[in-house]
C-alpha cells in the first residue's frame, strides 16, 4: 500500500483547514510524491487542496478556503489556468493550489490528514496534464509503470475513479498498452 510521508506543512495547512472549517471534505497531498516513480526529477513541487464540491457550492467552497489561507501563504493560486501555471506555479518551490474536489475521489487519511491514494494520483496526471506537466509524456509511462510494479494498485478504484473524471477508457486502453499485470 501506498503510504506517503505527511510532511510538517501538509499537517499544519490541514489543521488550519480543519480549525475554521471543521465540517469540510477535502484532500491535500504533494507533487513530490511522484518523485519516486520518475526518472527525470523536477525542479519545482507544489502542494495541491482539493476541496469538497458541491453544484451550487463549488466555488463558494474552494473561494474561501483560498481566502482563508492567502493570508497564510504567499504563493496559492485557486483553479489557476495554463497561463498562471506557465508563468507563476511553475516559477515558485512550493506553491499551493486549490481546486475542487471531484465527488467520490478516493482519498485515505493518513497522521489524521485525508490525502490522496496512488489511485487518485495516476488517473489525475491523465486529467490534467497543465497542472502536471513535469509528469506527461515518457514520464507518465514511467510513472504508471513504476506505480503497479512497487504498489498494489486497486484497478477498480482506479477506474472507478477515471470514470467520475471521464478518462475511463483512455486510462484502461493506456494501462493495457503497457502490458501490465493488474
Amino acid at each position: 500500500m501506498f503510504v506517503p510521508v505527511i510532511a510538517g506543512k501538509l499537517k499544519s495547512i490541514s489543521k488550519q483547514i480543519r480549525a475554521q472549517f471543521p465540517d469540510l471534505k477535502f484532500c491535500i497531498w504533494h507533487t513530490s510524491w511522484f518523485a519516486e516513480f520518475m526518472l527525470h526529477q523536477p525542479a519545482m513541487f507544489y502542494t495541491i487542496i482539493e476541496i469538497e464540491s458541491d453544484s451550487e457550492q463549488r466555488t463558494l467552497f474552494s473561494q474561501s478556503v483560498f481566502d482563508f489561507l492567502k493570508v497564510h501563504h504567499k504563493t496559492i493560486y485557486h483553479k489557476p489556468d495554463l497561463v498562471t501555471m506557465q508563468n507563476y506555479v511553475s516559477e515558485n518551490r512550493n506553491g499551493i493550489i486549490i481546486l475542487p474536489l471531484i465527488s467520490e475521489a478516493p482519498v485515505q487519511v493518513l497522521d489524521n490528514v485525508p490525502t490522496a491514494t496512488l489511485e487518485k494520483m495516476l488517473v489525475d496526471i491523465f486529467c490534467d496534464e497543465n497542472l502536471f506537466a513535469a509528469q506527461q509524456g515518457s514520464e507518465k509511462i514511467t510513472i504508471v509503470k513504476e506505480a503497479f510494479t512497487k504498489y498494489t494498485v486497486n484497478t477498480d478504484k482506479l477506474l472507478r475513479y477515471a470514470n467520475r473524471r471521464t478518462k475511463k477508457h483512455e486510462i484502461e486502453s493506456f494501462i493495457e498498452s503497457l502490458n501490465i499485470n493488474k
